[in-house]
């Protein structure tokens, strides 16, 4: 990996944590407030990780890894309308249009827009 694909799947990975786009942040219950105790803070939310790996992958065009790391953010948060999304993206990209529409769909009753998988994938 060079150093640009490198800054960008930095950035990319800060700004899904921070965010969590179509992925709730959902981790181990947060500790109390820093100072207020010694007990470990929560770790980050894993959903959020899982979908910026699966995003960063599918735009090298490695195709296994993105659906790897998009079902696997789903583990964590099954209404992740965003790794829905990206599943569609995987079976599209494989000529899938079966697996595709059925991913589209479940991204679509996740989102809290309509047609939110369509939309993303139009042209701009």
């Amino acid at each position: 990996m060079g150093p640009r694909a490198s800054q960008l799947l930095t950035a990319a990975v800060v700004a899904l944590a921070a965010t969590g786009p179509g992925c709730a942040r959902r981790s181990a219950p947060a500790g109390p407030p820093i100072g207020a105790a010694s007990a470990p803070r929560a770790p980050p939310a894993p959903a959020p990780a899982w979908l910026a790996t699966g995003l960063y992958a599918l735009g090298e065009g490695d195709l296994a890894s993105a659906e790897a790391a998009f079902r696997a953010a789903l583990r964590f948060d099954p209404a992740c309308a965003a790794a829905h999304r990206g599943l569609a993206r995987v079976a599209e990209a494989r000529g899938d249009a079966g697996a595709a529409a059925t991913a589209c769909a479940a991204a679509n009753a996740h989102a809290a827009e309509p047609d939110y998988c369509a939309r993303a994938a139009a042209p701009r």
